[in-house]
């Protein structure tokens, strides 16, 4: 055995010998190549300089003939190079450092490129909400460092080779250099046709652009063809959306247009129109903002037609804006008379949708401009025209004198009203005109702003949610209530996580605070968080409110029983008390009359209207909401409360009705299907005819809103004719409101120009300017701000970022909220958002009545 063992040893040699002289070149029939000889590295640092650089290119000829005779495995080497502990030798080794250094620039090129540099620069810009510099500063803290010595910043090295001082690589910045940045900015906010006026308070683009943008925008999201909107059968529709707000110390009115196509309720779907800088919402300042884009809007609604790549586009332009803003552009939100505004229709009328439509077509919302201008006593192209209200101008023989002597009073009541007395005159001659003549106000006022009239104007729903809610709120719940009351309530709240400023005026309350925000007061309606909302939340109100109820009457009797225990004991001692004589007072006509304490005290309760209207709901006729209320629940409560009951039931029957109103108000159908508006439109007008019912029945008839008669007759009619009015609402520009303010806060330009009347400067006014950019400062002089130059560019420029297929970044923070209801979006979370666009909570079935009914078992 060891002999065949010995033998084959040796075999073994002999085949690695072999394998040696193949691999060193020394095979019959190949070259002969000099073996390297094993020298060590304190061996070859002994040789010369010559003889270092020969055995080195001896050493590598040899090293890559031998990796040339076959194909190696790059892992089988690095194997190798850590069992011989080389790869440390290796990895600092020069030419090494050169392919680290050329890795770490290719990768930080690509970075700039695609996530970096100027696109990122643009985001933060346009998005982040401050100023340039600033967010320079701040995303180049992590790649600058102080230098102590100098007392200046240098960049921050990140790698270096050691063999070549100069080839650096230092930490890159996120932000681009402002000299690269600048131009880039300029150049995107340039391309847009944003146009100042000569105060520099407005900035406003062309409506046939944005009209041309939308059409466009409907050809490649929807997918629906221009050629699909060409007849009247079929429009394409625009809505110019116009609202002021207030943001700290400054107002701004923001107009947009808006895409009903889309269906969309982001902030980011909207298109800038106009944005004035301390303006109001009303006529003068609405034409004044809409500036030179009357007339292209004069001819959209008299044309309709724009051609567009060769295809006449049909466009039919609507107008949105909230009741107040309505009423202060037009004048008037119909023609209706005072009396139309109390008189609810029967429940016959909304039984079916023809029915319906009759009445609805008597509401006098679609008068002409010659119509309105006559009932305004104004000229119509340069004529009087008569009057269909009143014989104003009937004769044409004296109608030039009349126009003269109308418009003479006016411009004197005008002149006259800086003084107390001279409001009061002329307020009672503007009452006294409108009730006469439909709604209109006399004078230029009257005139309305567009041609359409008031037919285009669509009925918010956004507002009809906040402002329904704060009508019930007020009337039903919070009048004619003491400050501990109302304090009661406003500490439960609170304590909910809905607070509310209950004072008065009087007391200081904070107008801001007196009424929830379009998030608010849907917990309040559906609950989220702490507030358990709906009508468990409304329960426990009128519970506080029947608490005190229930103390004035144990306060009645206890007084009842005194003054008859006093009277009792001053008969007996004194022929008259002092509680008993008769005290003098006048009339109406001027007569004196004498009556005893006790008669002036039961004629003022008497005379109180709630308790004559809460007596009569006694015996008139039930309302839809008391008809449909649980009886039992009804019956607990009268037993409980006896004369203050037809009040609390009132209370709780007007939320109930509010509640199932704003459920079928909420829902959202297809505006395509005329069928679903049909049904809608009539489901719409059965709930508000409830609701307006009960709100008539717990306000006593007393209440001065239109907001009840406009949206009964009105919306129906909208709905019919567009569908789905939330395509219209302004949730989207409440949200845009919000982004404008942001942008102001951070990014608005404070620059200001003294205003020079020729060489001489006009009588300086102190001017204070409050923000956060720096504590208040006074400037003593007459100027203009070109804050609104600077902010309408950074909007323009936000959305041409965000719709630019190249420059958009996908970033959570552009879901904006959205308070008009759709499917989905948000600002953060889901738990966030669940309240204003998530399913409602609670029990569907529970009603005020119920939940009341059961806090007294």
């Amino acid at each position: 055995m060891e002999a065949e063992h010995t033998t084959a040893l040796g075999r073994t040699k002999e085949r690695e010998q072999k394998l040696l002289t193949q691999l060193a070149g020394q095979t019959a029939g190949s070259s002969t190549r000099p073996m390297p000889k094993g020298r060590d590295s304190d061996a070859y640092r002994t040789l010369s300089a010559a003889a270092q650089r020969t055995a080195r290119h001896r050493d590598i000829e040899y090293a890559t003939s031998f990796l040339q005779q076959r194909t190696w495995r790059p892992d089988e080497w690095v194997e190798v190079f850590v069992r011989q502990g080389w790869m440390e030798a290796i990895w600092e080794s020069k030419p090494i450092w050169a392919l680290r250094m050329d890795w770490a620039r290719t990768l930080f090129a690509e970075c700039t490129s695609k996530y970096w540099g100027t696109k990122h620069g643009l985001y933060l810009s346009l998005t982040e909400h401050m100023p340039t510099r600033q967010i320079r500063r701040i995303t180049q803290a992590a790649s600058r460092e102080f230098d102590s010595e100098t007392n200046v910043y240098r960049k921050r090295v990140l790698l270096y080779i050691p063999y070549r001082s100069s080839d650096v690589l230092h930490v890159p910045s996120i932000f681009p250099p402002l000299a690269k940045f600048l131009p880039e900015i300029r150049e995107l906010t340039s391309v847009h046709d944003l146009t100042m006026s000569a105060s520099g308070g407005i900035a406003f683009q062309t409506l046939e652009r944005l009209a041309i943008e939308v059409a466009h925008e409907s050809d490649s999201i929807l997918k629906l063809p221009l050629s699909a909107f060409t007849t009247p059968a079929r429009p394409m529709r625009l809505s110019v959306q116009l609202d002021a707000a207030r943001r700290r110390t400054r107002q701004f009115v923001a107009c947009v247009v808006k895409n009903p196509q889309l269906h969309s309720q982001s902030c980011f779907s909207l298109r800038l129109l106009a944005l004035g800088t301390r303006m109001k919402d009303d006529r003068a300042e609405a034409e004044q903002l809409l500036g030179m884009n009357v007339p292209f809007i004069e001819r959209l609604l008299t044309q309709h037609t724009i051609c567009i790549g060769g295809i006449p586009v049909f466009f039919k332009l609507y107008f949105t804006g909230d009741f107040a803003g309505v009423r202060a552009i037009e004048n008037c939100i119909c023609g209706c008379p005072p009396e139309a505004m109390h008189t609810v229709p029967s429940t016959e009328v909304v039984a079916t949708l023809p029915a319906l439509q009759l009445t609805c077509a008597n509401c006098d919302c679609k008068a002409t401009v010659a119509q309105r201008t006559s009932r305004a006593h104004e000229l119509v192209d340069g004529e009087v025209v008569p009057c269909d209200c009143c014989s104003f101008g009937h004769d044409h023989r004296t109608a030039t004198d009349e126009h003269a002597a109308f418009a003479s009073k006016l411009r004197s009541l005008q002149e006259a009203s800086h003084t107390t007395a001279g409001k009061k005159v002329l307020s009672s001659f503007l009452s006294s005109h409108k009730r006469k003549h439909r709604g209109t106000h006399p004078g230029e006022a009257g005139i309305p702003l567009f041609s359409a009239g008031l037919s285009r104007w669509i009925v918010d729903l956004l507002h009809v949610d906040l402002n329904h809610g704060k009508l019930v709120w007020k009337w039903a719940l919070t009048r004619r209530l003491p400050a501990d009351v109302r304090a009661a309530i406003s500490e439960y709240l609170k304590s909910v996580g809905l607070p509310l400023d209950l004072r008065t005026k009087e007391e200081g309350r904070v107008a801001a605070d007196k009424f929830y925000e379009g998030g608010h007061w849907h917990v309040f309606c559906y609950g989220g968080g702490r507030a358990p909302g709906g009508a468990v939340l409304v329960a426990t109100l009128v519970k506080i409110v029947a608490d005190h109820y229930e103390e004035l009457v144990t306060m009645a009797a206890s007084e009842r029983e005194q003054a008859a225990l006093a009277g009792s004991i001053a008969a007996t001692t004194a022929p008259t008390a002092a509680s008993e004589r008769p005290s003098k007072r006048k009339n109406k006509g001027g007569a004196v009359v004498y009556s005893s304490a006790s008669t002036v005290s039961a004629d003022k309760d008497d005379k109180r209207p709630w308790r004559e209207a809460f007596e009569k709901a006694k015996e008139a006729a039930a309302t839809e909401a008391e008809k449909h209320a649980d009886k039992v629940a009804m019956s607990i409560i009268r037993q409980r409360y006896g004369e203050s009951s037809e009040r609390l039931i009132a209370m709780l029957l007007a939320f109930d009705a509010l509640f199932a109103f704003r459920k079928t108000m909420r829902c959202r159908f297809d505006s395509d299907d005329m069928d679903a508006r049909k049904r809608h439109a009539l489901l719409f007008a059965k709930h508000h005819r409830t609701f307006w019912e009960q709100f008539e029945r717990v306000t006593v008839g007393r209440h001065k809103s239109q907001y009840p008669h406009a949206v009964q007759l009105k919306a129906v009619q909208q709905m019919l004719e567009v569908g789905d009015l939330w395509n219209y609402s302004l949730g989207a520009l409440e949200s845009y409101h919000a982004e404008v303010g942001r942008v102001a806060d951070r990014t608005g330009c404070k620059r200001q120009h003294a205003d020079v009347d020729g060489d001489r400067t006009r009588k300086s006014e102190p001017l204070k300017t409050v923000g956060r950019e720096g504590p208040p400062q006074v400037v003593e002089m007459n100027v203009s701000t070109t804050m609104c130059s600077s902010i309408a560019d950074r909007l323009v420029a936000a959305r041409a970022l965000n719709q630019d297929s190249d420059l958009a970044i996908p970033m959570r923070a552009q879901s904006r909220i959205a308070l008009a209801p759709e499917g989905g979006g948000g600002r953060a979370t889901a738990a966030h958002t669940a309240s204003k666009l998530g399913q409602m909570a609670g029990d569907p079935d529970a009603t005020c009545i119920m939940e009341f009914a059961k806090l007294l078992a």
